[in-house]
């Protein structure tokens, strides 16, 4: 049995970004507390647009701000797939992944070519700008660029109904760090977020 107050998931940890939060539950009553004002941004107590959380995500990411230094993302509904690491060293590494993953009820869609996308496999993180997708043929989007040093090709394809296929190829990367087994893998498109083990 959990001593968390009701409405959240987690004391104060790590939920990405430079300080530690304290994660909401999509049932919490902070989500979407504060609405937006004027239908585009929440505000502060002098009237000034909040557009990031304390952990530098896009806020509002419903219909609007929740109260608090975290905004509850919409997760996908299944997230899986396949990972293939090679390469030398963990400081080296060329990496290969193909997963699939369904965009849950709450998601008002992505759109890559216009919404910042964060991957991290292991100890691994990139962060592909807003902006750096383009449209491909099918209604999907593509990247090829190098990012620290980082050759990155990734494709993400609408599939039947609300699922997508995620492709990406990268390397030389630092996996330094990583521990044996299954790694973490998030994907993070705009507001939309979703972690498997593969």
């Amino acid at each position: 049995m959990s001593n968390l107050p009701a409405g959240l998931a987690s004391g104060l940890v790590n939920n990405g970004g430079p300080t530690q939060t304290i994660a909401l539950i999509l049932t919490s009553p902070a989500v979407n507390a504060i609405p937006r004002v004027p239908m585009k941004y929440c505000t502060d107590f002098n009237g000034n647009p909040i557009t990031v959380d304390q952990r530098g995500l896009p806020r509002p990411a419903g219909l609007g701000c929740d109260i608090g230094g975290y905004e509850q993302e919409s997760v996908f509904d299944s997230f899986s797939g396949k990972l293939q690491l090679s390469g030398p060293s963990l400081f080296a590494v060329s990496f290969d992944l193909t997963a699939t993953f369904a965009l849950d009820r709450l998601s008002n869609g992505i759109n890559p070519a216009t919404e910042v996308v964060m991957l991290s496999i292991g100890t691994y993180n990139v962060t592909i700008p807003a902006g750096s997708f383009q449209a491909i043929h099918g209604g999907g989007y593509a990247y090829q660029g190098t990012i620290a040093g980082v050759a990155l090709q990734v494709q993400l394809v609408p599939q039947s109904g609300s699922s997508w296929q995620l492709k990406a190829q990268g390397g030389p990367a630092n996996f330094a760090g990583t521990p044996a087994g299954k790694l973490k893998v998030t994907l993070i498109i705009g507001d939309d977020v979703g972690s498997t083990n593969i």
